[in-house]
């Protein structure tokens, strides 16, 4: 395992129905581990299935589990094979041990409340995959919420590496892993919390407090719509700035037709801290180095660029986190 650098309104979703849209073996039917998981009948911009399960320990251990069957040599007929799950997406309505980017970090929800899901991306090679996918992931969120909501726009920052805010507040978590040639893209995004635990409200937020605190008519914040407009969104980001292949494959950075893409421009424009004095932790989250300085923006591949106090030059940094909050939060 290797860390990555780092619709109609429904509120519910049938099970598909039909011959051929569901894959038994896939679904559980031969496995008691995912006897629980169905199809959603949901119009994915990928092409692929959206898989649902009630409860979990989180969509990124289901989504490998999909991966591992679907690799496995004794599946046939309609079931897919472990590339052929490019887009496909796990759904959860409830995660007992999400987790995020630091060890130990767990992703808090309230059954229903959130959009909780993993999105799995399959490539032939490691070089294929898009620069700085995380952050391409956090501008598609920001992007979707502002389209899907006008009156959150201008209120929406991307905090490096992974993390969504509005006003300020933790709104989405991200978290990509990759294994052998497939990527899962984690995402976490607070949708209908009313209030959370005393200890999160001065750094947590949903989309619903959010857009509360605007007044007017808006909405109501509806995980399934919310999820297909972020699935396409998420599917254009992921050659912007790329290029494609004649046949639309994705053509990964050393294909000669990479560019810098509108995507880096929007992470700019919504860049948490762009410009101001930050408390940097350089390295990982067990054992950081203190870095303080002016935080510049963020290069194209995804590092994170900061100007040390008293020096003239600028550096990056491919992992680490801002100090935002006390440590004894």
């Amino acid at each position: 395992m290797f860390p990555l650098f780092s619709t109609p309104p429904l509120t519910t979703a049938p099970p598909a129905q039909g011959p051929g849209l569901v894959c038994p073996e896939l679904l559980g039917y031969d496995n008691p581990a995912m006897n629980r998981m169905t199809q959603l009948s949901l119009d994915n911009p990928f092409g692929k299935p959206i898989y649902h399960i009630d409860e979990t320990t989180s969509t990124m251990d289901e989504a490998r589990r999909l991966v591992a069957l679907a690799a496995g040599s004794s599946l046939q007929g309609n079931c897919p094979d472990a590339a052929s799950l490019h887009g496909a997406v796990v759904v959860a309505d409830y995660q007992r041990a999400g987790r995020g980017r630091a060890v130990g970090r767990v992703w808090h929800a309230v059954s229903g409340e959130s959009l909780l899901c993993t999105l799995i991306l399959s490539y032939e090679r490691f070089q294929d995959i898009p620069a700085a996918l995380p952050l391409r992931l956090g501008v598609a969120v920001a992007l979707t919420l502002e389209e899907l909501w006008p009156r959150l726009a201008g209120r929406i920052r991307i905090k490096w590496p992974n993390d969504v805010l509005i006003d300020g507040k933790k709104v989405c978590g991200i978290l990509c892993e990759g294994e052998g040639t497939s990527v899962y893209a984690g995402m976490g995004i607070n949708l209908l919390q009313e209030d959370f635990p005393v200890e999160l409200r001065h750094r947590s937020v949903s989309v619903l407090q959010a857009l509360e605190h605007t007044g007017g008519d808006w909405v109501k914040p509806e995980r399934y719509r919310l999820l297909i407009n972020l699935l396409d969104t998420i599917q254009t980001l992921l050659k912007d700035g790329t290029g494609t292949g004649e046949d639309g494959a994705f053509c990964g950075a050393d294909s000669g037709q990479s560019g810098l893409g509108t995507w880096h421009q929007e992470l700019e424009e919504r860049l948490y801290k762009r410009g101001e004095r930050v408390r940097f932790l350089a390295g990982s989250a067990d054992a950081p180095s203190e870095v303080q300085g002016i935080l510049e923006g963020v290069a194209p591949t995804g590092e994170l660029l900061i100007r040390p106090i008293g020096s003239s030059r600028t550096e990056r940094f491919i992992t680490g986190e801002l100090d935002v909050y006390s440590r004894s939060d």
